[in-house]
Formats: C-alpha cells, structure tokens, sequence
C-alpha cells in the first residue's frame, strides 16, 4: 500500500531533518527544490553560471536559517521561493546588476537586467 503524504507532512518532515543538520534534509531539499529554484534563477541570472551560484546560495539561506520557517504560515514551497528571489536581489546588486523586479503577471516574476 502507498501512503500517501500530504504538504504538511513533506514540510515538517523536512524542517526537522534541516534543522537537525541531517545531510538527508539537504538531500530532500534539493530533491523537492532544485529543479524549480534553478529554473526561476536561470530566467533571473541571465547565465548558467549565475543561476547555479544563486541556486547555491539560497540553498544555503534556506539551510542557516530554517528556524526562520517554523513562524511561517505558508508552505515550505512558498518560503524558499521567497528566499530565492531575495538571494537573486542580493546577487545580482553584489554585481552591480542594475534590474526591475517585475510582478505583472503574478504569480510569474521576472528580473529584466538594465542596461
């Protein structure tokens, strides 16, 4: 028989696996949240190589600040999203990238680079 796991239950598992400092929780969040985080980061970094350093460095937002999430009311999907995006800010001002956050088509975000 499958059991089935719902949100809830994928994000507290998860939250008590990072905040343990259990590499699996790493795993996991790399499992559920890579592929997504990498995506949105490539669209916003313009290069591959600024995608995987963004995707990296929220990775590690996420992991040094999980208690951060247990006063959250939304979904863990929702939070590393969020994280995301402000590590994408903080990048692309740590290279003097000028750019406009756009929200129009929300929820679908874009970062267009100034040049």
């Amino acid at each position: 028989m499958i059991k089935k796991i719902s949100n809830i239950e994928l994000d507290t598992d998860l939250f008590l696996l990072i905040k343990d400092n259990k590499k699996a929780g790493l795993d996991k969040l790399y499992e559920c949240y890579g592929c997504t985080l990498y995506g949105l980061a490539i669209r916003a970094g313009h290069s591959q190589e600024y995608a995987e350093e963004i995707v990296k460095l929220t990775f590690f937002k996420v992991w040094n600040h999980i208690d951060l999430f247990k006063n959250q009311n939304n979904s863990m999907c929702i939070w590393v999203i969020q994280n995301l995006i402000l590590t994408i800010k903080e990048f692309l001002s740590s290279k003097n990238i000028s750019y406009h956050f756009k929200t129009d088509n929300f929820p679908d975000f874009s970062f267009e680079w100034i040049e």
